[in-house]
């Protein structure tokens, strides 16, 4: 199934939604009610095992929160998008999606970006959740020595790209969320960039009562030593694409082909399997439902951590 993405370029569509903040992770069919789920009792107050994040508490119930932008006491639309800071999301989570439809979506919004900057229009920004159908991915200096398969015979079909890193692998129950965003109004330093991007997961995971961290000198997030968050990211004229990828409820076993993301002595798992791991190994956790609430704290954890404001499309 293709990506039905609204198109267009210039400012938001009429039927952008701007949404309060803190809930902006809800599906239509939640909005309004009480949707905190208890995932078997594992999950924490925010913060409780996110280290080195602010310690608030988690609010009790996502219905608790008010739906209106303007009573929430923050930015007007015309204020957000003025400070380039109003961000269009696009939730195609719900159902696994052709690679080629979001990598050719981020390449429409960059080049439309980059017109409205030779106009010298204001930006918004934009904010794509997917998951994939299963495909394996090059980065755009890739060596295809970790390819454990026959490259001319792939057992998925295989892209190269224009993102840094090297193989991995996109599938069903990954969530990857790819900011398409003008770093003019952030910081316009790639390193901050991809360090913030890590900081989403591990907010995200910590949120589920999981320690996320990172390893020195590599990129992405890791859980006892597993990788379980890769980045890697392009940015043309400071204007970001492509992004991060959660192994969330994903069948890790494709990952046997490759060397993911080039690093030979550690391992790849998911957020199903660290829970699962932490109830002594029961696996009766929803797996639609974990899949859910790891998108509502995903956006949630990405947009207080670069103080957008979103713009929901149905």
């Amino acid at each position: 199934m293709a990506m039905a993405f609204p198109r267009g370029d210039g400012p938001p569509p009429a039927e952008c939604r701007i949404r309060g903040h803190g809930q902006v992770g809800l599906r239509p069919a939640d909005r309004g009610k009480a949707t905190r789920r208890s995932l078997g009792g594992t999950r924490r107050r925010r913060g409780e095992a996110a280290r080195g994040t602010k310690d608030a508490s988690w609010r009790e119930t996502l219905g608790d929160l008010d739906s209106s932008f303007e009573s929430g006491g923050v930015r007007t639309r015309e204020e957000a998008t003025t400070s380039g800071k109003l961000c269009v999301l696009r939730d195609d989570s719900s159902h696994p999606t052709p690679y080629e439809s979001a990598w050719e979506e981020q390449k429409r919004l960059v080049s439309s970006k980059c017109l409205q900057l030779e106009r010298g229009q204001v930006l918004t920004q934009d904010l794509l959740l997917v998951q994939h159908e299963a495909v394996y991915t090059l980065g755009a200096g890739s060596t295809t020595d970790h390819l454990l398969f026959d490259e001319e015979d792939p057992p998925l079909p295989l892209f190269r790209t224009e993102r840094g890193g090297e193989v991995t692998y996109h599938g069903p129950g990954q969530l990857v969320l790819y900011p398409v965003m003008d770093l003019r109004s952030f910081e316009q330093d790639l390193h901050w960039y991809m360090r913030t991007l890590e900081e989403v997961v591990i907010r995200t995971l910590g949120a589920l009562g999981l320690e996320g961290e990172r390893v020195e000198g590599l990129t992405g997030v890791w859980v006892e030593g597993k990788k379980v968050a890769a980045i890697g990211v392009r940015a043309k004229r400071w204007i970001t694409y492509h992004g991060l990828a959660l192994n969330v409820t994903t069948d890790l076993s494709p990952f046997e082909n490759i060397v993911p993301c080039g690093i030979q002595d550690r391992g790849v798992t998911s957020v199903y399997d660290l829970l699962a791991g932490a109830k002594g190994g029961e696996k009766g956790l929803d797996k639609d439902a974990l899949l859910k609430d790891v998108a509502t704290e995903l956006l949630n954890s990405f947009e207080e951590l670069f103080g957008v404001e979103y713009c929901l499309v149905d």
